[in-house]
């Protein structure tokens, strides 16, 4: 926890209500000083907190500014959700149900020579599976194939 006089800020109760509302911008807490606003703001996207103090916040999982109050700095943040939860809004938002892809079921070919590729299309959006992988169902193929294992249909991937 953080304070501002008498107020303190419960940083680990701001990382829940972030949690729960992705995307949205919210307050964190109002800081005297603009160098202390910057710090706490390093430490919400670095999920790095001084003094090895567990931090409540993932590196990369959030953003966060600052915005001047007339008795001191506000930190605002929004949760940008997992990396893996990046990757299926990213792929959802270039590539809707029924894109042409190339898939990869088991390895890459610069993984292994020898490697299953199938041209296909999506037949769902990309989702993150079990909490940890970025996943999309293809045609002719029975189970879902991580993103890393799909390349979506361009002219240089014929």
């Amino acid at each position: 926890m953080t304070c501002l006089g008498t107020v303190q800020i419960n940083h680990r109760d701001a990382a829940a209500r972030l949690r729960a509302e992705p995307g949205v911008w919210l307050p964190v807490g109002e800081y005297r000083t603009q160098d202390s606003a910057n710090a706490a703001v390093k430490a919400i996207r670095t999920g790095q907190w001084g003094r090895g103090t567990p931090s409540p916040y993932t590196a990369g999982e959030f953003e966060a500014a600052t915005e001047r109050t007339e008795s001191g700095v506000q930190v605002l943040a929004r949760y940008l959700g997992t990396a893996e939860q990046q990757a299926v809004d990213a792929f959802n938002a270039a590539h809707p149900v029924g894109t042409r892809v190339i898939a990869y079921p088991g390895f890459r070919p610069e993984d292994d020579r020898d490697a299953t590729r199938i041209e296909t299309t999506t037949r769902s959006q990309a989702t993150v599976l079990g909490g940890h992988t970025a996943v999309v169902w293809v045609h002719g193929h029975s189970a879902c194939i991580a993103l890393t294992h799909i390349d979506p249909h361009t002219e240089e991937t014929r």
